[in-house]
């Protein structure tokens, strides 16, 4: 478009003073202010920027956030010790035991030799009575006696009455043993103490079992 074909009428801005340098379009001059505050902006973003990262860093730091970092001020658990380890449990030493003494022996009871026994008094009168009707019943019992050693030995008929069985009696506790011993040679289980009837010594009273 040349400069003839301008379509609008001229204005106060076509009239341009010579001495004037080259114009262009009128601007309004800017004020300082507006120079100012992008960098005032900028500044504050970057300040806030800064805030934000530095909470992020001290929430990650704050106890229970498993940072393990402390937060300013807290007191660390003490560090626990471990417990001392025990030492080994040693064994007592076996001890031997003691060696097993002897059974004691025992000293055999000394053997008690039994009292001699009392010999028979081959003297001691001895009477024997037939008390039964057999005849020579007595003398033949008397022959036996003294056939045995016995030295003073008689014979006769009993005079008192008919016994259970022939019975040797004898007068008083020394004759005991004569009397059994003459009982003995005879056969005769009956022996008897009897003071009555065998005042003189030994008596003899023989009955048909001793004839059997």
């Amino acid at each position: 478009m040349t400069q003839g074909e301008y379509p609008y009428p001229p204005d106060e801005f076509d009239a341009v003073d010579p001495s004037a340098g080259p114009r262009g379009v009128h601007r309004r001059p800017r004020s300082r202010w507006s120079t100012v505050w992008p960098f005032l902006v900028a500044l504050l973003v970057s300040a806030g920027l800064g805030l934000a990262v530095v909470a992020l860093v001290w929430d990650d730091r704050a106890p229970g956030t498993g940072t393990g970092v402390a937060a300013p001020g807290a007191t660390e658990p003490a560090p626990t010790e471990p417990a001392p380890a025990e030492p080994p449990a040693t064994e007592a030493p076996a001890t031997e035991a003691p060696a097993a003494e002897p059974p004691a022996t025992e000293e055999p009871a000394p053997v008690q030799t039994p009292a001699p026994l009392p010999e028979p008094d081959l003297g001691t009168p001895v009477t024997v009575f037939n008390s039964t009707s057999i005849s020579g019943l007595a003398a033949e019992a008397a022959d036996q006696l003294s056939d045995a050693g016995w030295s003073e030995v008689d014979s006769g008929n009993y005079p008192g009455g008919t016994l259970p069985s022939s019975t040797v009696f004898y007068g008083t506790a020394e004759l005991e043993v004569s009397a059994r011993a003459v009982a003995d040679v005879l056969g005769i289980a009956a022996v008897e103490l009897a003071e009555s009837d065998a005042t003189a010594g030994i008596e003899v009273v023989l009955e048909r079992d001793f004839a059997g």
